[in-house]
């Protein structure tokens, strides 16, 4: 039995080095001032990525361009690849920025899919028009400011983020959590609109059509409606219309309101 204690010990001794071998310690780094461009030799791709408090443009062009801009101390902690058909732009794991740095990153490419925004990024979308669904993902205190037209739109912004702009569009789905906020003008086809958690949708200048609005958790969401608004308010939120539109299914709970606006 002694035997196989001390056995065991030395597994668990030499799992614990392995592990501190393999895990980096995180890495807390401050800009240096001296900023370097790097231009990628990237195609191919139809989604965008981008994360670690980077500032990005993502605007349609006929041939694709990546070019990053970012202090020299930095450089050797980037992260600019494709997976598959995503774009990722952003820094390595464990590395952290305090102070002032520049990430900074242009990207162009016919037809965008797909945009994700994280960790504080911030990212503006301009000039593509496509009938093709698009697929927009915002977290952790990032923001995205958009002016394009797309088929149907799927976008969820959580974490206290932030998503504006100009939109024209088929059907749009919109999840928006964790005191988060959306802002949009423009048009689109049928809504389905969630908010929750202290958060704000307002498309009182985006026009739909007929809309399935839900909020809870003291959100609050302003809809623009021409067709049949069917709503479900709970937990002190409030849910307003404007357009025309008639009300359908109506369902309030624990202090909440539906009203015209």
């Amino acid at each position: 039995m002694a035997r196989f204690d001390r056995l065991l010990v030395g597994v668990v001794l030499a799992s614990l080095i392995l592990v501190g071998c393999v895990i980096p310690a995180p890495v807390v780094l401050n800009g240096s001032g001296v900023v370097v461009t790097r231009e990628m030799d990237l195609s191919d791709f139809d989604q965008v990525e981008i994360s670690h408090a980077f500032h990005a443009r993502v605007t349609r062009g006929d041939e694709f361009g990546v070019v990053v801009r970012i202090d020299d101390n930095l450089e050797r902690y980037l992260e600019v690849v494709t997976v598959g058909r995503v774009l990722k732009i952003g820094l390595r794991p464990a590395v952290g920025l305090t102070g002032r740095h520049t990430l900074e990153a242009d990207v162009t490419l016919p037809e965008l899919r797909g945009l994700k925004a994280s960790g504080a990024s911030r990212v503006t979308v301009s000039g593509f028009a496509s009938e093709e669904r698009l697929s927009v993902d915002v977290s952790g205190a990032s923001k995205i400011d958009l002016d394009i037209s797309a088929g149907s739109v799927n976008m969820d912004v959580s974490g206290a983020s932030n998503a504006n702009g100009a939109l024209s569009a088929g059907d749009v789905d919109i999840n928006v959590s964790g005191a988060s906020r959306v802002t949009l003008t423009g048009a689109g086809d049928d809504a389905r609109l969630e908010a929750s958690g202290a958060s704000r949708i307002d498309l009182s200048e985006f026009v739909a059509r007929d809309a399935d609005v839900e909020a809870s958790g003291a959100s609050r969401v302003i809809v623009n409606a021409t067709g049949i608004i069917d709503v479900k308010a709970s937990g002190a939120s409030h849910i307003e219309y404007l357009g025309g539109a008639r009300l359908g299914d109506v369902d309030t709970s624990g202090a909440s309101s539906v009203r015209a606006r």
